[in-house]
């Protein structure tokens, strides 16, 4: 299947609020609670196909998200996995969740996402990821010369634009990608399929070891992963990667 992937180096705009059915006091109390700006809220909602409309109270919406991240809620789940903050941190670290210095309570609104990806991670151990690594193109570390060499590659062990999890693209730094240097956080990638056109929102620009297998994890929502070999100037074989972690916004 062909993957072609355009990039809009703009802002995605103001977003509009739909109409909501809940009371705007108990909303707005609810937003204080998860820390969410009512945007951020719907742009999560979207992610599993739903809208702020087809809910009809605050604790629907609770049902739905699950609790909140609190100092409560979250030593209770430090306590069921048996993990130190320090152990959980790390682990959101290494899936690209967190960045250095942040904090858990601050970056992460739901409990139930840090919960995916510890199962994720109980569920799928490094030798398990080594040997989905095995026989890859080692440049790219994602996927086969040839099908690189015809634009942008997609690594098979992931899904593909616009379905549930993680979806993996990467492309040659000299060539597809030559420009991915120019796109960061708020810019929008736009992949089509013969399945569709699917707009991604980029989060978090990360640079990671050639040899970091991160990229390739499985992801508790629908993300595109893109990656290239960096520096973009290096003469050879690139020692890092350059990698976009983009959230699903729209399917057409």
């Amino acid at each position: 299947m062909a993957l072609i992937v355009l990039f809009s180096l703009g802002s995605s705009g103001t977003k509009g609020f739909a109409a909501s059915k809940i009371n705007q006091d108990e909303l707005n109390a609810y937003l204080s609670e998860v820390r969410m700006t009512q945007e951020e809220l719907e742009e999560y909602l979207s992610y599993y196909d739903l809208t702020l409309n087809e809910l009809k109270s605050a604790e629907e919406l609770r049902e739905t998200l699950g609790p909140a991240v609190t100092p409560e809620t979250l030593q209770n789940l430090l306590k069921q996995y048996e993990m130190t903050e320090a152990e959980l941190t790390e682990l959101l670290m290494e899936y690209g969740e967190l960045e250095e210095g942040d904090s858990i309570i601050d970056t992460i609104h739901f409990i139930y996402d840090i919960e995916d990806i510890i199962d994720l991670e109980m569920d799928y151990d490094e030798e398990e990821i080594s040997d989905l690594m095995d026989g890859l193109f080692t440049e790219i570390g994602l996927t086969d010369e040839d099908e690189l060499e015809k634009g942008v590659g997609h690594y098979a062990g992931s899904v593909l634009p616009g379905e549930k999890d993680n979806s993996v693209l990467s492309g040659h730094r000299d060539t597809i990608f030559r420009d991915l240097g120019e796109v960061g956080e708020g810019d929008l990638l736009i992949a089509k399929t013969e399945a569709g056109t699917f707009t991604y929102k980029v989060r978090k620009v990360r640079i990671v070891d050639a040899e970091d297998r991160t990229v390739i994890v499985p992801k508790p929502k629908a993300t595109l992963t893109v990656t290239t070999c960096y520096p973009f100037s290096y003469i050879g074989s690139a020692p890092e990667r350059y990698v976009l972690v983009a959230d699903l916004l729209k399917s057409e």
